[in-house]
């Protein structure tokens, strides 16, 4: 995953059927669309969508088009803004498989600018994605930079300390980053 300075959101759509699309779909709206956290701290300049779908790229066209006057069905924002893999590998050894991830009910994971994962959550548990990019991103006019001026990987504790030494900084960044790391799911 290339972009040092983006968060990659992982989006684990087994076949967009059933159950787990209109938890996906449940993301594209809340998440992805207007006042959700990908436009309030960045949009395409922060965060990097990748949706992994068990289809091929004709079927997933399809898929992707969905019902528009029904929000349960609706994956406007996330045909939008996501690149889409095609995972057509047998069952036991495609990316929900080493993941951890049940195709019934799919998952998001966030993987950090430092290639760490730094959470996870149920694709229609978007709230806890507001808490997580909350805690350390800040909104400004529709542009979000890190706090304080430093990079994004800097919690709410230590925005309010200034001018503070490089090895203070580090000790505060591996304390925050510890409380940050916590997960619904298995991530191998």
């Amino acid at each position: 995953m290339v972009g040092s300075s983006r968060f990659h959101i992982l989006i684990f759509g087994s076949d967009l059927r059933g159950p787990v699309r209109e938890r996906v779909a449940a993301l594209s709206t809340q998440a992805l669309g207007p006042g959700g956290f990908f436009s309030r701290y960045g949009g395409a300049e922060r965060f990097n969508i990748v949706l992994i779908v068990k289809a091929l790229p004709h079927e997933t066209e399809g898929l992707m088009q969905g019902n528009h006057d029904d929000n349960k069905d609706n994956l406007d924002y996330l045909r939008e803004t996501a690149t889409v893999v095609y995972d057509d590998r047998p069952p036991d050894m495609d990316a929900h498989y080493w993941y951890g991830i049940n195709h019934a009910r799919g998952a998001v994971v966030v993987v950090r600018p430092d290639l760490w994962v730094g959470t996870s959550a149920w694709p229609e548990d978007t709230s806890s994605l507001d808490d997580y990019f909350g805690g350390f991103l800040v909104e400004q006019g529709g542009k979000t930079e890190g706090l304080n001026g430093l990079s994004t990987g800097m919690s709410r504790e230590i925005a309010h300390l200034g001018d503070i030494s490089l090895p203070e900084l580090a000790e505060a960044v591996v304390v925050s980053n510890h409380k940050e790391l916590r997960s619904p799911i298995s991530v191998r």
